[in-house]
């Protein structure tokens, strides 16, 4: 090839080979047959079903979220898709063992624990949490929740009526002031997220090495801080048993909810178990409030007398009607005509249709059964861990489950309409609805507040 004049020839030589080169398809080969080879190993992978194991696989090895994408109430997209993707993980026999491989060569690179790496990211939201907090100008800090090292080891109970929420982190041991000289807010003490909680808690459960330690904090009587520094030492946190690390105290923090979480089930359960007796003048004074409640307008009769069908009870002494669920049903029935008195007079009115009527009473108990089977399943952790781990919080869902089956039986427009012998068929339909947002683990399973409440 000749070279222009006043051109180098070296020059033009290596230009027309560049020009060759880009023009020649035989250099776009590699690229082509990667992205070839790529696309057929997803649409292979998506047409096994292997596609979705994979995707949760690497979404649990990327980072926790951090301050920027967790909300105010501790939860995020990203948090709970986590939890999808682990509990995705848990439930596949065969694919368990590969994410405990995983996680073992992760932590042979990275030298630490996975549980050790979730108080980590969560510390880390803090510290970022705290930042944020202080440069937008907020001073002193003085809501705290839940239990805290300093006020176990004094014996102090915290005042605040949310404290159980959620347990605090607090990795300084001064008190809530603000330093003048460089801005930070030294002892703020911010919730540890749920989500966090909720990753902390299947690591626990699906670890072999803390079998003794999870059999302790699901009793009644437990040493936290025993516990805690068991599984400081076991997990290879540095310090291993110093609770004063903050690390440690995200553990504290999220082994303290989770117990008492368990204490939670253990009192609904022994409620349930707990029988209707009408010589009791406690059980008695509770059936005659729930009656007060809901029909305030109108004057019993007599104790054992058929008004007690008007809300919904199958005989004319509803004390035979509490035998499955006992006085949890009773006590749920009355949080709801308590808390929530609007929505339980309109469900209540609803349930009296004249032809797709249902029994109120009756239906409550069902859904008292309901709520109890999911809370002993552990399938409502989730909310407890979101609204904090207490009876309130398992009412509020009763309340939640009751009024969608209301408004699902309500809102049916098919032909013929509903009669009572639909019931379980609709029921099981709606307890699939809630149970798909359960594992989704959806938050706001509650009802809004009724200014008409009494509490």
């Amino acid at each position: 090839m000749l070279a222009k004049p006043g051109t180098d020839p070296a020059t033009a030589t290596s230009s027309a080979s560049n020009a060759t080169a880009s023009t020649d398809p035989t250099s776009q080969v590699p690229v082509l047959a990667i992205t070839t080879l790529f696309a057929l190993s997803t649409v292979a992978l998506y047409h096994f079903g292997a596609m979705q194991p994979l995707t949760n696989l690497v979404l649990l090895l990327l980072p926790p979220p951090t301050h920027a994408t967790v909300g105010t109430a501790g939860t995020s997209p990203a948090g709970r898709a986590r939890l999808v993707a682990r509990a995705y993980v848990a439930s596949r026999p065969w694919l368990r063992p590969v994410f405990r491989l995983v996680k073992y060569l992760y932590g042979l690179v990275t030298r630490t624990t996975e549980l050790y790496r979730l108080c980590a990211a969560e510390v880390k939201r803090q510290r970022e949490a705290r930042g944020e907090y202080v440069r937008e100008g907020h001073g002193r800090r003085t809501r705290r929740v839940g239990p805290t090292l300093a006020s176990k080891e004094g014996g102090e109970e915290d005042e605040d009526e949310d404290a159980v929420k959620r347990p605090l982190l607090d990795d300084h041991d001064c008190d809530d002031e603000v330093d003048d000289q460089d801005g930070r807010d030294r002892g703020a003490m911010l919730p540890v997220s749920c989500d966090a909680i909720a990753e902390i808690e299947m690591s626990l459960l699906y670890s072999k090495e803390l079998t003794l330690e999870r059999r302790s904090i699901e009793s009644r009587e437990c040493g936290l801080e025993e516990v805690t520094q068991m599984i400081l030492y076991k997990k290879h946190f540095p310090g291993r048993t110093s609770l004063e690390t903050p690390e440690a105290r995200v553990l504290f923090a999220a082994v303290s909810v989770i117990h008492e979480t368990h204490r939670v089930v253990a009192d609904i359960n022994a409620r349930a178990a707990t029988k209707y007796d009408a010589a009791n003048r406690t059980h008695e004074r509770k059936l005659l409030e729930l009656w007060s409640l809901l029909m305030p307008g109108e004057q019993l009769e007599a104790r054992v007398t058929s008004q007690w069908g008007r809300i919904g009870f199958q005989g004319k002494d509803p004390a035979t009607d509490f035998r499955g669920m006992g006085m949890q049903a009773l006590d749920d029935l009355v949080y709801f005509a308590k808390v929530h008195p609007t929505v339980a007079k309109a469900v209540l009115a609803a349930s009296q249709h004249p032809v797709s009527w249902y029994s109120f009473a009756i239906v409550g108990i069902n859904v008292t059964n309901y709520v109890v089977q999911t809370l002993r399943t552990r399938r409502l952790q989730y909310n407890m861990l979101l609204h904090g781990p207490t009876r309130g919080t398992v009412h509020e869902f009763y309340c939640y489950v009751f009024k969608s089956f209301n408004d699902h039986w309500t809102g049916y427009t098919g032909n013929p309409p509903l009669t009572i012998m639909d019931f379980e068929r609709e029921f099981a339909i709606v307890r699939h609805r809630i149970e798909q947002d359960l594992v989704l683990y959806r938050p706001g399973m509650r009802l809004a507040a009724d200014p008409a409440s009494e509490q």
